[in-house]
């Protein structure tokens, strides 16, 4: 089970388990002792079909206006990194951005249906670690952390369904993030 009081995680373990996908969470047990390697551990290993094993960093984000923020630390890109190097081939690593949708009414983007998980709504969006890299920008030199631009965003982030049970190549359509 996810880390239990860390609202993003569970409603993403929840998410996966309705699609029947198999994946293991990083129980804060096993943090520790990844503490001790030196590296930021991630949250999840998940087994998407047609696709390589995910090493899934979860950031949670609340998205009042419709707008998906997708900011993370100069730690988070370098411990993913680091991660994906340890497993090795056939294992990717992959930012999970859950989104609490505070007004599900106005959720402009459908691609990505939301989530019931314990009276809040949620919507789940990977991007590879690769491409986020790749595409990223200082957000903020003092607090070391980066984000895409969200026309950026519109090209590199893909629902997780998609990812869960889809062939590659499928059309995703347009992105609206709320703009």
């Amino acid at each position: 089970m996810a880390n239990k009081g860390i609202n993003y995680e569970e409603a993403f373990e929840d998410f996966l388990a309705a699609e029947g996908t198999p994946y293991v969470p990083v129980t804060l047990a096993q943090r520790q002792a990844f503490h001790a390697a030196k590296i930021k551990s991630f949250d999840f290993v998940v087994w998407p079909n047609h696709r390589p094993n995910w090493l899934v960093d979860i950031k949670g984000r609340i998205s009042r206006t419709g707008r998906l923020e997708n900011w993370v630390t100069e730690g988070d890109l370098e411990g993913l990194d680091a991660w994906q190097r340890v497993f090795g081939d056939g294992y990717v690593g992959v930012f999970v951005f859950v989104f609490q949708v505070v007004q599900p009414e106005k959720w402009a983007w459908q691609a990505a249906p939301l989530h019931k998980y314990r009276g809040n709504c949620y919507s789940f969006w990977s991007v590879l670690l690769d491409d986020y890299r790749r595409s990223a920008k200082v957000r903020s030199a003092k607090w070391r952390t980066y984000s895409t631009e969200a026309n950026v965003f519109r090209i590199i982030a893909e629902p997780v369904g998609r990812w869960l049970s889809s062939e590659s190549g499928q059309d995703r359509g347009p992105f609206v993030d709320g703009l």
